[in-house]
């Protein structure tokens, strides 16, 4: 696994992630240019309101479109999915064992990463700092991502029952959520902001021992403080009514939720979410994990676990077959 460090203002560090991948990011442009030209108004209204309201965001945008010497409009387009309906997938555990402590593991799954695309990125801030999983088209906070306040957070996109592009992509309001100090901070956000496409948001604060799951519609949100056990995919469950689900999301919601239950709480560790999240079979649509390679377009390329028993956050790469710790207190 590519760990990218990064310092300096917002700018610099995305100026540094659009250098580095320069050549990824001008073929993802070169492939939609037709795209991109038939959303011009659109994404040139996107970037004004950015410009306006994230500043911090629009900066590190900008930087990066610099840095793959691509315009901003072209960048906007890469990091908002709903102009091209870019569909994620991921599964997440949250327990909370009877002392009270919280054991978490989520998977990534996504077929467009690669060994060679996919890094660690550790941004330094004069005040703070954030450790994420990503690739050189998304921001901070859209796969798992932990700050120096003490809050881990993973998300996991949701089938939307409708899109609204005059609204900011959900990758740059994810980005935006991840700088938050406190759950409190990340829930007033979600409460005012409207969002291009839903996606759920995990949220566990290590120094105070809780946990929520948010979902966030368009502009509505959806919310579940961890009690107990908690397992979701990729569709709506907070939410009431219609919604939309896939083969993969269904199968992983039951398959997962079933077996969460079946956990003694008193002799939780992490080796045993690990076992639910890689569950396996032949066919993909009844497995929660898919090492990759088994299909072409489907697999699942990395998996972060933490237990606030140990205070460890344990990243798994599948793709390099590579471990990494963060000790979370050493990194506060």
């Amino acid at each position: 696994m590519k760990i990218l460090e990064l310092k300096g203002n917002d700018y610099e560090i995305g100026k540094k992630i659009g250098k580095t991948y320069q050549k990824y990011l001008k073929d993802l442009v070169k492939k939609d240019k037709d795209k991109i030209l038939n959303h011009q108004k659109e994404l040139t209204k996107l970037k004004r309101l950015i410009k306006k309201d994230y500043p911090n965001i629009y900066n590190e945008i900008l930087g990066r479109s610099e840095g793959a010497r691509i315009n901003i409009e072209e960048m906007i387009y890469i990091l908002s999915p709903e102009f091209s309906f870019k569909e994620d997938g991921c599964t997440t555990i949250m327990i909370k064992d009877n002392n009270k402590d919280i054991y978490f593991s989520h998977n990534e799954d996504e077929f467009d990463f690669k060994k060679d695309n996919t890094f660690l990125a550790i941004y330094n801030y004069d005040d703070y700092s954030l450790i994420g999983y990503i690739t050189p088209d998304l921001l901070l906070g859209s796969t798992f991502t932990i700050n120096s306040y003490g809050l881990l957070f993973s998300s996991n996109y949701l089938f939307p029952n409708e899109i609204n592009k005059n609204n900011i992509s959900r990758y740059i309001l994810e980005r935006y959520l991840i700088d938050s100090k406190s759950i409190i901070e990340v829930k007033r956000k979600l409460k005012s902001i409207k969002v291009a496409s839903p996606f759920s948001f995990n949220v566990v604060d290590t120094k105070k021992k809780i946990a929520y799951n948010f979902e966030k519609d368009l502009d509505k949100l959806y919310e579940y403080e961890l009690k107990d056990r908690y397992a979701r995919a990729n569709h709506f469950i907070l939410k009431k009514g219609k919604i939309k689900s896939s083969k993969s999301s269904s199968f992983r919601q039951l398959k997962t939720k079933e077996l969460v239950k079946k956990l003694d709480k008193k002799k939780l560790t992490l080796n045993k979410l690990l076992k639910i999240m890689n569950y396996q079979t032949k066919d993909y649509y009844k497995s929660i994990f898919l090492k990759p390679g088994r299909l072409k377009n489907s697999k699942t390329v990395a998996n972060i676990s933490y237990s606030s028993k140990d205070d460890i956050v344990y990243i798994k790469d599948y793709l390099s077959n590579k471990e990494i710790k963060i000790e979370i207190v050493d990194y506060k």
